[in-house]
């Protein structure tokens, strides 16, 4: 069972230095956080989805294409919902749509999903070790770099500790497929004990695997893995600064926003 995101092919996105990904993944997040209107949001996620076939990360997406399906229908729903407007577009009973909030829901579900599907991309073309030394290539303290590290290694195992109690508390009989909503939860909560034993074993021996290593957070450390920076590193980045500084011309030029106000 696959737990990570990272797929290993040999693309442009795998080939690029891992510094310059992450701080293309920020500049596509200003990009996505610009706009509100559907129309300029749309352009976004056609271009994460773009990304998707560039990275070759079809497989990761479509592991959180339910996520993102409900993300879009929560986020265009709520919005619609609760931001108010000018025009009056369809009347629920109390509840009120407009047309402006309408608008305005639908562009941040676009925007919403395009940025889940960057943060896929960003993963299925990066491995932890990778991402580590960009950090470490952009100067980020390395106790931070240690931190975020481990993070990405945690939710994995985790996933896997999670998958192995079930399936040893399944061939023992417990049925977790059976019965109501609530009866199915409860059975779920003795399960939380050995996931948290096992846990805490997992950090012990991660401990002691850091003391018998002399690790030290304050020492100079080197590398086995060793990145340069190509011409097409400058390239992709030139492009995304490019992107970055258009949408923030438009953000200030009030271009592709939706206008709220009381309906």
């Amino acid at each position: 069972m696959q737990l990570g995101f990272y797929q290993d092919f040999d693309t442009i996105a795998h080939r690029l230095h891992p510094a310059i990904k992450t701080v293309c993944l920020a500049l596509f997040f200003v990009v996505a956080l610009q706009f509100t209107h559907p129309g300029y949001d749309l352009l976004v996620l056609l271009t994460a989805v773009a990304l998707v076939g560039i990275a070759q990360a079809g497989k990761g997406v479509s592991r959180v294409r339910v996520f993102l399906l409900v993300l879009f229908t929560f986020s265009t729903l709520l919005w619609a919902l609760l931001k108010p407007g000018h025009t009056l577009w369809r009347e629920l009973g109390p509840l009120t749509v407009t047309r402006e909030s309408f608008f305005y829901g639908l562009g941040l579900g676009m925007r919403l999903d395009a940025m889940l599907i960057a943060g896929v991309v960003f993963l299925s073309c990066t491995t932890v070790e990778a991402f580590v030394a960009g950090l470490r290539a952009l100067y980020v303290p390395f106790p931070v770099t240690f931190a975020l590290g481990l993070a990405f290694r945690f939710v994995p195992t985790l996933f896997a500790t999670t998958a192995k109690v079930v399936q040893a508390q399944c061939s023992r009989g417990l049925r977790l497929d059976q019965g109501s909503l609530s009866a199915r939860a409860r059975r779920y909560v003795p399960l939380l004990v050995p996931i948290f034993v096992a846990t805490l074993r997992n950090t012990n021996l991660l401990a002691m695997a850091l003391e018998a290593r002399a690790f030290s957070p304050g020492r100079p450390r080197t590398s086995v893995q060793e990145f340069d920076v190509e011409l097409a590193d400058w390239v992709i980045l030139g492009v995304f600064l490019f992107l970055a500084g258009i949408s923030l011309g438009l953000k200030f030029a009030q271009v592709g926003q939706v206008v709220l106000g009381a309906a």
